[in-house]
């Protein structure tokens, strides 16, 4: 029968098969090149060091927390948990760095709690400015209050305090 095959070309000979070498960089070049500018020797000084300022914008994590809760082999409805870290506020998201760069960016570089709703969910966080604003309501009661009392009693105990009470103009945006 005959082939229907290409014809074989005849295989090459040993010697004309020729593989290109490459070369990878020498290693250590520092040394030869140091002996060359300090022929007498050297020595090496202290790292000169210097510094860069890198921004990471808007970085959320996600801590994920495990509590190991045991049952009975009995079925009897015993049931542990083992004890979990005090929240901020009680089965919240929230974290103090949340609420504090909240409280920042509201109070500080007053910026609205809509303008910073809208930012995390720019970046795939969706709090509503309604939860926003529980968070700062709680949070001032429950950790801020303790702070303005002890500070209140202690200007009361002063007896001269001084306040600059010069007019300020406000305006007002109105939206029609």
């Amino acid at each position: 029968m005959e082939s229907l095959s290409k014809p074989s070309l005849p295989e090459p000979d040993i010697e004309s098969v020729v593989v290109k070498s490459h070369s990878r960089k020498v290693k250590g070049k520092r040394e030869e090149k140091l002996k060359i500018k300090f022929p007498s020797g050297y020595k090496e000084l202290p790292n000169e060091i210097y510094k860069r300022l890198c921004v990471i914008p808007a970085t959320f994590i996600v801590d994920k927390h495990h509590v190991h809760v045991y049952a009975s082999l009995d079925n009897d409805g015993t049931i542990i948990k083992a004890q979990r870290s005090k929240d901020l506020l009680r089965n919240s998201i929230a974290t103090p760095s949340v609420v504090a760069s909240c409280m920042n960016a509201k109070y500080a570089l007053a910026n609205p709690l809509d303008c910073q709703s809208r930012c995390f969910k720019d970046n795939g966080v969706n709090l509503s400015t309604n939860t926003l604003a529980n968070w700062m309501i709680r949070c001032s009661e429950d950790y801020l209050s303790i702070m303005y009392d002890i500070l209140h009693k202690k200007l009361y105990n002063y007896h001269l305090l001084h306040a600059d009470e010069k007019p300020v103009s406000v305006s007002k945006n109105q939206e029609v």
